[in-house]
């Protein structure tokens, strides 16, 4: 089926954390809940950092809803040390997703810090974008 005919029977939608994200210490973080009542495709993630001051390495983070790795979106993420890698500010980055991977509603998306970065401030911003069917 073509994505031009798919897009008939879905519409589009992002999910996206309310707050920055403080990818300076490990541990799960929310991303967002999948509200509706349909089913939740991701196509895309979405990676802005707001700030980045005083770096030394950048984190590494995975995507999920599977306690407790929360890796079955995307994992791991190492945050492109081309892209974040310098002090700065509203540094983006777009990650495509090949499989798609289906989200049911209600399901809580979190990204998992398993390597903290090393900045005295290093937030993000991540969302997903995708379909609805």
């Amino acid at each position: 089926m073509s994505a031009r005919l798919l897009l008939l029977f879905a519409s589009s939608k992002t999910i996206a954390p309310p707050t920055n994200l403080n990818l300076t210490t490990t541990g799960v973080k929310d991303i967002g809940t999948q509200t509706g009542s349909g089913v939740f495709s991701t196509w895309f993630i979405q990676m802005l950092c707001p700030e980045i001051t005083d770096f030394v390495s950048a984190p590494v983070v995975s995507i999920g809803t599977n306690a407790p790795y929360y890796n079955n979106i995307y994992s791991p993420l190492p945050f492109d040390a081309d892209i974040f890698s310098s002090d700065g500010e509203n540094i983006f980055q777009n990650i495509e997703i090949s499989n798609g991977n289906a989200i049911a509603p209600g399901a809580a998306i979190k990204a998992n810090v398993t390597i903290a970065a090393v900045a005295s401030v290093y937030t993000a911003n991540i969302s997903l974008s995708g379909i609805v069917q």
